[in-house]
Order: C-alpha cells, then structure tokens, then sequence
C-alpha cells in the first residue's frame, strides 16, 4: 500500500490508459489505479491489485495549484527459482516524463477558439519503488505533472471570458528506469492523457 498527500482532480473510470509495444522489457506498467482519499487527513491511498480499478484519463483546474500524482501499476515479467525471489528483484529509481501540450481550446458560448501551438515538455522525476518477480505487482507512485509545469500550463492558458473555458490535452508518456542485478532497466512505455482547464469545466459548445 502506498500513501501520498492528495493532490490532483482524477476523471471517472471508463477503460485504462495504453501501453506502447516496445518488447520484452523486463516490467511493465499496467494502468494508473484510482485512488481512495480520505478526506479527514487528506491522504490518498494506492492500493496495488491486478484487477484494478484503473483510470483512463485524469482532469485538473489550473487555478487549483496542485500537481498530478498518480499510482501506476507495475508487473514484473522476471521469473526466479524458488528461493532467489529477492535476487530477482527490481528496484525502480525513477521516471523519464514526456508531456505534449495541445494548443488552447477556448469556449465562450457557440464560439470555438484554437489559441497558439503544440508544447512539449521533458523531464526526469526521482522516486523508489520495488517490484518482485513472478508476476509480482506493485504500485509506483510519483508526480506526473509538477508544480512547475501545471504553472506553465496555467499561464498559456491564461484567464477565459465570464462564462466560458479554456482547456488543453497533454499526452503523457512515462517509462519507469531501474536497477536489476546492478544494470539500468526501463520499463515499458505507458500514455495517459490528462485535461488541464481554466475557468468552468469544460463543455460542448452552448447553443
């Protein structure tokens, strides 16, 4: 079980994020699990299971000020004899983040707006988590979108007519990085798209 302070407005469940076919990587990320938050001490619990529930997508009012923390759900796909289960296992440092920032989508009524160009951001988070082998399964937990980034988001965004939202879809795609028997090991790469909007929550054009 892995706990973090609760930081980020998630979207409801519909079908998990996707999965890059990359080979034979010795872990994968499976999806993003929904959190449980308990809104006494505000912690957010990821609670690791194969069956899920999992997130398909996650949304995030800029003006909130708050990151985008996710649990990723982590497999090892290393098989190890009967006792040198320990030997075989994977201790993850870390994560290599891309984020691509769609232009801004700005709506006032029936009037649609597509304000500037594509963005993409780079950068390496810092964080440890373990996975067993044998099919074992944990939960990774780490900042998705930093403070830093949701800010810069915030800004190009800027502020929407009264009445009316502005939004982009950033595309993120994530590839955890390790240790295993002294070597680097990277996980398989994971895409998981998150809404960040400005203003009231986006919408269909009003007739």
């Amino acid at each position: 079980m892995n706990r973090v302070l609760s930081s980020c407005v998630l979207a409801s469940v519909f079908a998990t994020g996707c999965v890059a076919d990359e080979g034979d990587e010795s872990y994968v990320i499976l999806a993003n699990l929904v959190p449980e938050i308990d809104t006494t001490t505000m912690l957010t619990t990821f609670t690791p299971s194969i069956d899920g529930p999992f997130l398909s997508q996650a949304s995030l009012n800029a003006g909130d000020g708050r990151p985008v923390v996710v649990g990723s759900m982590v497999e090892s796909r290393i098989v190890a004899p009967e006792g040198k289960e320990s030997l075989r296992t994977i201790f993850i440092d870390g994560a290599n983040i891309t984020a691509r920032v769609s232009a801004v989508t700005q709506i006032v009524g029936t009037n649609v707006q597509i304000i500037g160009a594509d963005e993409v951001f780079e950068y390496k988070l810092s964080f440890s988590a373990l996975v067993r082998p044998n099919g074992g399964f944990n939960a990774a937990v780490y900042t998705l979108l930093p403070l830093e980034i949701v800010a810069t988001i915030g800004a190009k965004l800027g502020l929407p007519p009264d009445g009316g939202s502005a939004f982009v879809n950033v595309d993120t795609t994530t590839t955890l990085f390790g240790e295993y028997y002294g070597e680097r090991v990277d996980s398989t790469s994971f895409n998981f798209p998150v809404t960040v909007f400005a203003g009231t929550t986006p919408a269909e054009p009003q007739p």
